[in-house]
């Protein structure tokens, strides 16, 4: 009677949820910068989806998609990659019908609705 051994199956281990990394890089954010800066650009920011290395997150339009991408996708690709514990690309795309506020720059709509317009 000819035995063979088989390796042992280990479970794979499911990394941690992508709501636990963005919450990890917000907060570290929160206190990196200015309260102003990170109100007006990260804290409209969502988590999409992470897939086989890259973490998809959401801005509301494209002039806040495009200054996150100039400031501080580096410095968030270093923290999401900590967290995962791999290499990991950022990548920011507009999040339509995520319920994120939409359309125009930070501050562009401010004082229209006493104007009349």
């Amino acid at each position: 009677m000819e035995q063979t051994l088989e390796k042992p199956t280990r479970a794979p281990i499911d990394p941690p949820g992508i709501g636990e990394a963005w919450e990890m890089v917000t907060s570290q954010l929160r206190m990196e910068m200015k309260p102003a800066l990170y109100e007006t650009w990260v804290a409209p920011l969502k988590p999409l989806g992470y897939k086989e290395g890259v973490f998809r997150v959401g801005a509301a339009n494209s002039y806040a998609r495009d200054w996150v991408e100039s400031h501080l996708r580096a410095r968030i690709t270093r923290m999401v990659e900590s967290f995962f514990d791999q290499p990991v690309s950022v990548h920011f795309t507009l999040a339509s019908g995520s319920g994120l506020p939409g359309g125009g720059a930070p501050g562009e709509n401010i004082g229209k609705e006493e104007m009349g317009h």
